[in-house]
């Protein structure tokens, strides 16, 4: 092998290397990307107690009304950019 043999598997070499290290760059980006997206989403716990607080909250709304039968209870859930579910209830006189 000459010197210019060498030379030439050094340069081949080297632009592998950066190309694996532009992909590398790529895929941390997108893993990082996802962890982001991941932390924003509610979780399966999340939505669980959600559904476990709707259904808390219809019973005591069922109960409320046969004791004073005129206030009205509205629940409100929204998915909120950044914080998971939002759980807003309202009492209203008739």
């Amino acid at each position: 092998m000459t010197l210019a043999d060498l030379q030439q598997q050094v340069a081949e070499q080297q632009k592998t290397l950066v190309e694996k290290d532009s992909e590398l760059n790529i895929v941390q980006q997108e893993l990082d990307q996802q962890k982001e997206e991941n932390s924003r989403a509610p979780t399966t716990t999340m939505k669980n107690l959600v559904e476990r607080l709707k259904h808390q909250l219809a019973l005591k709304e069922k109960q409320h009304k046969v004791s004073t039968g005129n206030w009205v209870c509205t629940l409100c859930i929204v998915e909120g950019e950044g914080v998971g579910w939002v759980v807003r209830a309202t009492l209203t006189p008739p």
